[in-house]
């Protein structure tokens, strides 16, 4: 017993290994649009999570977002370089490397009128109510109560419609694609699916939408279809790859009347026949019906067709990787630049020589500098992220203590330096400060504000929720009774069903 006991113990910890500091290699700032292409670009922001580390599991929700970046990469999707890619997988995909790293990135590339957008998101969706859903980042921990999206690290589908109003209004051509609701096991239940799926596709700000079901169903994976892969977004891809052509007119174009009618021949057929099960997809609408989605390439085809012979099954869980790039040209800032991703790859965050303590010293010395903006987004990122595993313990009922008794139960043959590093880190998190922890969002929202009110607002709940836990800890020498009630009847005004802003009120 106790050695199955050390094994599952060893697999969460090597799991953590991997979710903390996702940031291991060093990034450069995002590169600007590339303006030595004249017309219009294609751009993609996607995720895929597979190996969630507080819900259920999926099989090919990772694989199904490399699929679909392969297409974007083929000719059939525009051959975009990996530049025009912003990609995150498993323990990468968090809310904060979405929705602050990933539109810091798209802002760099200054979309233009007749230019593309794709969002694909592949995992699990849920939601509260008709106005509240969320798409699961990779850490969201409900633990059991749909009311915990508000804080559990899941994304706000709501915000995301409001960064696509901002592309659309200007002539962008988005196409948000959902690959989402695959279990109704999630604390939303049937009628959690029912109302993500409605809430996207009634709440429409210019975009083309392609959901992978209608409202209520569950988007099936099936080991046999491409040995391995989502129904639906292995038919979006196999259709805009040219095979969709087939059903219009036969020009080398895929329109989006032609993927819609390939997706509704197929998906439902299969699912009925292999599941017994009812998968719907959902593309909207008839106004966008003869706009083009892929330029079929007849040699890319062919290979294409072959290769789906020879595909393996698996997913991807690990991650993708961050591209590398040159360092600056200044020497000092150079080494400024280096020694703040060193702190962050080492979860050093606050104190002396800290990142924030390099990130302070870049700010001072290179404002405005493209490097300098980069560590400030990633230090609110780090911020952000170490805020949410702070939620999570504590969600979990996780203190030092348990850290440590977690410890003592791994057998001496199986520990390793990567285990014990893991569980520094956990019992680094757990022994923050909550004040401390609430200092480091307010200072992230300070940094998100200016670019994106709406998100940074939506983190104040958060803060004010650690700066008044800060009354129960060391830290109550700098909050007194009154300041806490203060903190904690902010902290329910933000998010008055959060159960863990109730807790601490009580």
């Amino acid at each position: 017993m106790r050695k199955s006991l050390s094994i599952i113990i060893c697999s969460f910890l090597f799991c953590m290994a991997f979710a903390i500091n996702v940031f291991a290699q060093q990034p450069a700032p995002p590169k600007p649009r590339d303006t030595t292409i004249q017309g219009p670009q294609t751009f993609a922001m996607i995720m895929g999570i597979s190996d969630y580390k507080h819900v259920r599991k999926l099989n090919y929700a990772d694989k199904d977002a490399e699929m679909f970046k392969e297409f974007l990469k083929s000719p059939a999707g525009g051959s975009l370089s990996e530049d025009n890619i912003y990609m995150l997988l498993n323990n990468q995909a968090l809310a904060a490397n979405f929705f602050i790293a990933g539109f810091k990135w798209l802002k760099a590339k200054n979309l233009q009128k007749g230019d593309k957008l794709f969002i694909y998101m592949a995992g699990h969706g849920d939601a509260i109510d008709e106005d509240q859903f969320f798409y699961l980042a990779y850490d969201c921990n409900p633990a059991g109560d749909k009311n915990s999206y508000l804080v559990s690290g899941a994304i706000r589908m709501a915000d995301v419609k409001i960064k696509i109003a901002k592309e659309t209004a200007k002539g962008v051509e988005v196409f948000l694609i959902m690959d989402a609701c695959r279990s109704n096991e999630l604390p939303g239940g049937s009628e959690g699916q029912g109302f993500f799926n409605s809430a996207i596709s009634e709440k429409r700000v210019g975009e083309i939408i392609m959901l992978a079901t209608g409202a209520g169903q569950e988007s099936l994976e099936d080991a046999t279809i491409g040995n391995g892969h989502g129904l639906f977004t292995y038919y979006l891809v196999d259709g805009l790859n040219g095979m969709a052509d087939e059903e219009g007119e036969k020009d080398n174009k895929v329109t989006v009347e032609e993927i819609k009618k390939y997706i509704d021949k197929n998906v439902p057929t299969v699912a009925q026949q292999q599941f017994r099960r009812k998968q719907e997809p959902y593309i909207c609408c008839t106004d966008n019906s003869s706009k083009i989605v892929s330029i079929v390439d007849p040699e890319y085809l062919k290979r294409w067709i072959e290769k789906k012979k020879q595909w393996k099954g698996g997913n991807s869980f690990g991650g993708g990787s961050w591209a590398m790039y040159s360092s600056p040209a200044d020497t000092a800032l150079a080494e400024l630049y280096n020694s703040f991703y060193s702190a962050v790859k080492e979860s050093k965050l606050t104190g002396k020589n800290s990142a924030e303590f390099y990130y302070d010293r870049m700010e001072k010395k290179y404002p405005g500098n493209s490097y300098t903006i980069d560590a400030q987004s990633t230090l609110a990122v780090e911020f952000i992220n170490f805020a949410q595993s702070k939620i999570n313990l504590y969600l979990d009922c996780k203190d030092p203590a348990s850290i440590q008794k977690i410890r003592a139960q791994i057998d001496e043959d199986e520990k390793t330096d990567e285990i014990d590093a893991s569980l520094d880190r956990m019992e680094k998190v757990a022994r923050q400060e909550f004040y401390e922890v609430g200092n480091m969002l307010e200072k992230a929202i300070s940094f998100i504000m200016p670019d994106d009110p709406d998100f940074a607002k939506s983190l104040m709940g958060r803060m004010y929720f650690f700066k008044a836990r800060g009354y129960f800890t060391s830290g109550r020498k700098l909050v007194d009774i009154n300041k806490a009630f203060q903190y904690a009847y902010s902290a329910n005004s933000a998010e008055k069903n959060a159960a863990y802003v109730l807790h601490t009120l009580a």
